[in-house]
């Protein structure tokens, strides 16, 4: 049974919706309003049962989110520790078999006082505190080796077609996708930058991946061709969210960052000429995206052991049709959820 056969899911809820609903429940409970409160009473027995059973209805629905050997934000590894602690979770199993195994151990609303304590209790350890701030060193970091690779491809190059993209996937079709969807999806178009026409030329890359409240998992991808061969971004970005389109079964979305590129010239895409210092620099001004960190918390709350959340692509002067070859991943590795 997968997440979304589950008699208890919801029709529309997704994956990536879900999580950040956890991470949102944790933040509360970590500030202690007054629902949150240890001292909390309803004023009858109840409303403190119509409050339990909304609590545990909610609970249900975050326990079929876990996987074990999945990497988790600070926010949702407190929340599976503090389940295990209380009793509701097996870390050694799925979550889709949780509610129905556990919940005999479920006391209404002093689970719920008790689940609060144990999240404040999270949030006080050094390793919880300390994860925004690797998070924080990591998308610096993320930007200063971006912003090399670009001024390496920049100088072993005069001429850059830069092409951006945003892919996703449609609203009503998020519920249908899970993070392992998102990278099975991106590696069958990583692959593609070796067999599809449309990547002719190619000589660089970067992507990104997102996940947020409204557009769930989310990807942000920079192509760089050859831009003394190719000319119009425009088509190329097409193509490519075309090929997005075939590769997810129609259930893609695409933005092509191109269709307004000349009443924004300075958005650093589009052709790129060594010889013109302003245009270089407003490529590498558009990149320090990739490593922005004041924008709402796009962060990945779960990622598969091994993955990365970005990566650079092929080494610089390489063209496409030669025997690809990889840069190393940075830095986010050593972060959970970078």
């Amino acid at each position: 049974m997968n997440l979304y056969s589950h008699p208890l899911a919801p029709q529309f809820e997704s994956q990536a919706h879900l999580l950040i609903q956890i991470e949102d429940f944790v933040i509360s409970a970590i500030k202690g309003g007054a629902l949150m409160s240890n001292h909390y009473r309803p004023a009858s027995a109840v409303l403190e049962m119509d409050e339990a059973d909304r609590f545990e209805r909610m609970i249900r629905r975050f326990l079929m989110v876990y996987q074990p050997e999945y990497r988790y934000s600070e926010h949702i590894a407190a929340f599976w520790n503090a389940c295990v602690a209380l009793g509701l979770l097996d870390p050694d199993c799925d979550g889709l078999s949780m509610p129905e195994l556990y919940f005999p151990r479920w006391q209404g609303m002093d689970s719920v006082r008790h689940l609060v304590a144990l999240l404040q209790a999270e949030a006080r350890s050094e390793a919880f505190r300390r994860a925004g701030h690797d998070r924080t060193y990591a998308l610096r970091q993320r930007t200063l080796v971006i912003e090399d690779y670009a001024r390496s491809l920049i100088a072993r190059h005069c001429k850059l077609l830069v092409v951006r993209v945003d892919l996703g996937y449609l609203a009503q079709a998020q519920h249908q996708v899970t993070i392992d969807d998102v990278y099975a999806h991106l590696g069958v178009l990583n692959r593609q930058r070796y067999l599809d026409p449309v990547f002719e030329h190619l000589v660089g890359a970067i992507w990104c991946l997102e996940q947020g409240r409204t557009r769930g998992y989310h990807l942000h991808l920079t192509y760089f061709f050859n831009g003394s061969l190719l000319q119009n971004g425009w088509h190329k970005g097409q193509a490519i969210g075309a090929l997005w389109q075939q590769i997810t079964g129609g259930i893609g979305w695409v933005h092509n960052c191109h269709g307004d590129e000349f009443k924004y010239p300075r958005r650093g895409i589009g052709k790129i000429h060594r010889s013109v210092p302003e245009e270089c620099e407003n490529l590498l001004n558009a990149l320090t995206y990739f490593g922005e960190f004041d924008k709402e918390p796009q962060y990945l709350r779960m990622r598969p052991e091994g993955r990365r959340v970005y990566r650079t692509g092929l080494v610089p002067g390489l063209d496409c049709g030669r025997e690809p070859r990889f840069l190393g991943g940075f830095g986010d590795d050593e972060h959970a959820c970078a």
